[in-house]
């Protein structure tokens, strides 16, 4: 929408979508947490921009990419695996981008996801420290119960947030459209 000023609102999507999941990914890594408020935030503003731009098609779109990026990581999450935070934050992206482009930041974030947890489980090893050992010394910690691990003082040597991978899928999805419209 062009305002008496000039100013492109529509242009800027990119840019609002990269630093969102900056700082959700940010603070996922200093806290291990992804907040009620940002995912609220999130989904609003998903929510209105498709119903501003796209009408009632694009309000249909964010719903169905919602739902879709909290069907994708419900498994992990009812698994153990991936905390509530996490499916909510993809769900609350997936109201940005539809339910193709959920899929599409799904499947680049889990590539993501694998690349930085071995270069994460390489860092470890070079300082001849495993990334299991600690498990394994925690009676109390096995598979699955990600809240012994949220609650351990080494959880940073532990747990890879989601947040980090999903924000690099934002920042490359974002940067090849804007190299592309460029």
């Amino acid at each position: 929408m062009i305002g008496t000023s000039g100013f492109d609102l529509s242009e800027h999507r990119n840019w609002i979508l990269v630093l969102l999941s900056i700082a959700v990914a940010w603070i996922d890594w200093k806290h291990y947490r992804i907040s009620n408020r940002s995912v609220i935030v999130t989904f609003i503003l998903g929510l209105m921009w498709n119903g501003w731009f796209y009408s009632g098609q694009g309000m249909q779109q964010a719903c169905l990419g919602a739902t879709t990026g909290f069907a994708l990581l419900l498994p992990g999450y009812a698994l153990g695996q991936l905390s509530a935070g996490d499916v909510k934050w993809l769900c609350a992206l997936g109201a940005w981008y539809g339910p193709m482009g959920i899929l599409g930041l799904f499947l680049i974030a889990s590539i993501a996801h694998g690349v930085l947890a071995i270069l994460w489980i390489a860092r470890r090893y070079s300082k001849g420290n495993p990334p299991d050992q600690e498990i394994r010394n925690d009676p109390a910690a096995t598979p699955g119960q990600l809240d012994v691990l949220y609650d351990s003082p080494d959880r940073g040597q532990l747990l890879l947030p989601y947040a980090v991978p999903v924000a690099v899928g934002v920042i490359l999805i974002e940067l090849a459209r804007i190299i592309r419209m460029g």
